[in-house]
């Protein structure tokens, strides 16, 4: 018979081989950003996203090396003008791709570093968790994809 040390001893083992899984169930493709004039404090990176998993995906946090915050907004009309809000948690449903795209959800990135330039490739890190998970110290994995700048007023990937 197992005792409850050793059942829990198991789990924890199979939880620790599993958690790495989750990482690679997460896709960010077709990133892209607009180019910026200079001075400019900030920018966007629009993506998909995409989860193969059969579980939700949590993004906790978001970073790239071109902005000191990143954080994901959605855009929405109020009162006739529109407005961004922050979208916490992002979380992405078992299957489903979610398309950042301009005037609708992306990624903003706030007090630039430097402009960004056409043609100049940056990354984008998003660490992830599985939101079904009960285990509140669950470690987050990183996810990476390469944005591309695009031209000013562009609308879609370059």
């Amino acid at each position: 018979m197992m005792t409850m040390a050793k059942y829990l001893f198991c789990a924890t083992l199979i939880w620790q081989l599993y958690q790495p899984a989750f990482a690679a169930d997460m896709v960010i493709s077709n990133a892209w950003s607009r180019a910026t004039p200079a001075g400019a404090g900030m920018g966007a990176v629009y993506a998909d996203f995409s989860n193969t998993s059969s579980w939700p995906l949590k993004i906790i946090r978001i970073s790239t090396e071109v902005a000191v915050v990143s954080e994901v907004h959605e855009s929405f009309e109020k009162d006739g003008l529109m407005r961004m809000r922050e979208i916490k948690p992002f979380t992405i449903a078992p299957g489903a791709t979610v398309s950042l795209r301009p005037g609708a959800k992306h990624i903003m990135l706030m007090k630039l570093k430097k402009p960004l330039e056409k043609g100049v490739k940056y990354a984008l890190t998003a660490w992830v968790i599985n939101a079904s998970a009960v285990d509140e110290e669950q470690q987050p994995r990183s996810i990476s994809a390469e944005v591309i700048v695009g031209g000013f007023g562009q609308m879609e990937k370059p």
